[in-house]
């Protein structure tokens, strides 16, 4: 459309032949931008294959397992602490060895980090673990606490629907 207005300009009687020789080749230039095909920067950047998320089918809490934390909890409201922090340590253990991150009772912070860098916990929760004491061994460390033991059993549930987010079978 500019280059058809140029050349109109180049047209016109009125204009000195110094005028018609630039509006000439100013029509020339624009008539060979016309044509031209522009490169036009992408919106956004290309996209790119993404790994596929393979979710696991909701798993259920095996029953071994649910009856260690019910055992825990039992514990706990008996008063008797100690027990309570050793049953749920043992529950912790077989919850990493069922999803393949098998740890000893006394590296049960190592294998949550692993559980972590796979997926299949969060970050937060390997966090809040290192944070308990109870949850290493420690020789002739101080009685544990019922804060210490409410603290390991709400961590246990924490784990156990992050793990089995199916629930336990009822």
């Amino acid at each position: 459309m500019a280059a058809e207005n140029a050349r109109k300009k180049a047209e016109e009687p009125a204009l000195s032949d110094e005028e018609k020789a630039h509006a000439k080749g100013a029509a020339a230039l624009l008539g060979k931008m016309e044509f031209q095909p522009m490169s036009v920067p992408p919106s956004r950047p290309p996209r790119t294959n993404k790994t596929p998320v393979v979710r696991q089918a909701p798993r259920k809490v095996p029953p071994e397992i649910d009856a260690m934390v019910t055992e825990a909890w039992a514990c706990h409201r008996a008063g008797s602490d100690l027990a309570a922090v050793l049953v749920a340590r043992s529950a912790i253990a077989d919850m990493l060895a069922n999803c393949g991150a098998p740890a000893t009772s006394d590296d049960l912070g190592t294998a949550l980090t692993r559980l972590v860098d796979t997926g299949r916990l969060m970050p937060s929760t390997a966090q809040e673990a290192g944070r308990l004491r109870c949850l290493t061994v420690v020789r002739g460390h101080p009685p544990v606490t019922s804060q210490e033991t409410e603290a390991l059993l709400a961590l246990v549930v924490g784990i156990l629907s992050e793990l089995y987010p199916g629930g336990p079978d009822i």
